[in-house]
């Protein structure tokens, strides 16, 4: 089971983001994108909920799906490739199929806390 956390303006100004990624997205994109992205996080860093890469791969999936079809983003798919380099670079190059083993799932939280911080 995936758990997906919401995430609400409270409508006040944003300023624009001088991130990398931030700069792909509008400002209150980038407020909201920065947050997803850690409590992906923090949902890896929880071993009861995603056991698997395979399951990482379908909740995030599944997440950025319902981000998209809850917002006015239009297309994310200008932060895919870089987002993907990055999760990616954490495994050395390719991400594993398998068991999210203490190391795995370490590696691949700093590294969404990494994209975060890219917003």
């Amino acid at each position: 089971m995936c758990l997906v956390i919401g995430i609400a303006m409270n409508g006040q100004a944003v300023i624009p983001s001088a991130k990398p990624l931030g700069k792909l997205v509008k400002a209150e994109d980038a407020v909201r994108l920065k947050q997803f992205y850690l409590d992906l996080a923090t949902i890896v860093k929880d071993d009861s909920q995603l056991t698997t890469m395979s399951q990482f791969r379908n909740c995030q999936s599944l997440a950025v799906d319902c981000l998209q079809a809850n917002g006015d983003f239009g297309t994310l798919k200008q932060l895919n490739q870089p987002i993907n380099a990055i999760l990616l670079d954490a495994f050395g190059g390719s991400a594993p199929d398998a068991d999210l083993t203490p190391e795995l799932r370490s590696k691949l939280a700093a590294a969404l806390d990494k994209v975060s911080s890219k917003f």
